[in-house]
């Protein structure tokens, strides 16, 4: 699956942010940039947090240095800002994963948000989340001290 903090909701936009677990065989995450119109360069941690069909809790928050992403309570990696996180408009998560709640706290004069808003497609009944491919703006957009908690579950055929 892939979390991506973007510039805007349209194709070939830019992605301040690409959070990408692979299982493939590598087991990794990889972190990266997209900014007009081509990849920057890969980051990637050679470790996955994540485990085929069990639950997790995914923290993004939002700091001077970067993105401080979170996996069930430890500190998993930061990625440097690459871009002004002031620019980042929409949340979008496609892929292999079910989520099941997802709020947006902190750092804005709009408070708490749940995150369930503009579904697409059609909903896994008894999850109650936002369904996958899933896109919505950040009111307000994102601004330091910001944090995005996703809480969802990886099934157990994901490959990516």
């Amino acid at each position: 699956f892939q979390v991506n903090l973007q510039c805007g909701n349209y194709e070939g936009c830019d992605v301040a942010l690409h959070f990408n677990p692979r299982f493939d065989g590598w087991d990794k995450v990889v972190f990266n940039t997209f900014q007009n119109g081509s990849w920057e360069g890969e980051e990637k941690k050679r470790e996955m947090p994540f485990r085929k069909g069990e639950d997790f809790e995914l923290i993004i928050i939002v700091n001077q240095d970067g993105y401080q992403i979170n996996v069930n309570g430890q500190e998993f990696y930061l990625f440097q800002h690459r871009m002004p996180c002031e620019r980042v408009n929409t949340l979008d998560i496609t892929g292999d994963v079910i989520i099941k709640s997802l709020n947006i706290i902190g750092g804005g004069a709009g408070g708490g948000m749940p995150g369930c808003g503009g579904q697409q497609g059609g909903g896994m009944p008894g999850y109650g989340g936002p369904v996958v491919p899933y896109s919505n703006m950040i009111p307000g957009g994102l601004t330091s001290k910001r944090t995005i908690i996703i809480r969802g579950m990886v099934p157990p055929g994901a490959n990516r």
